[in-house]
C-alpha cells in the first residue's frame, strides 16, 4: 500500500506535548514539516512558521495555535469522534480531552 502523503507527529514530553505536520513523496520520504522554530538547525527561522509579522511571536500563542489547528484537523477526520481523533494523534484520549478543555476547542462545533 501506498504510504501516507500527510501526517502528523505527537510526542509526549514533561513540559508539554509537541505537533508537527510532515509531508511525504510516494515512498515515504519526508519532503516537508512544519516544525517550531526552536527545533529548526541554523539561524534562521522558517517564516512560514512564525506567520504575518503582525502576528504574535510569543511561542506559547504560535504553539497553542499550532496545537487547536491540528487537533481540530483530526476531530473532523473523526467526524468529531474523540477517542479515534486521540488515537490518530497517538494521544490518550485523557491527555487529548485535557488540551480541548485548555484550548477553549468546542467538541460540538468541529468543522465539517
Amino acid at each position: 500500500s501506498r504510504p501516507p502523503r500527510d501526517g502528523v507527529g505527537v510526542v509526549e514530553a514533561p513540559r508539554g506535548t509537541l505537533l508537527h505536520h510532515y509531508q511525504t513523496d510516494d515512498n515515504g520520504v519526508i519532503t516537508r514539516a512544519n516544525l517550531p522554530p526552536f527545533l529548526l538547525r541554523g539561524d534562521g527561522i522558517d517564516d512560514t512558521l512564525l506567520g504575518a509579522a503582525e502576528e504574535s511571536l510569543d511561542l506559547r500563542d504560535r504553539t497553542q495555535a499550532f496545537q487547536k489547528k491540528i487537533i481540530l484537523a483530526a476531530l473532523k477526520k473523526t467526524k468529531g469522534v474523540q477517542n479515534k481523533a486521540a488515537k490518530l494523534l497517538g494521544l490518550k484520549p485523557t491527555t487529548l480531552n485535557e488540551m480541548i478543555k485548555r484550548l477553549g476547542i468546542e467538541p460540538g462545533n468541529t468543522p465539517s
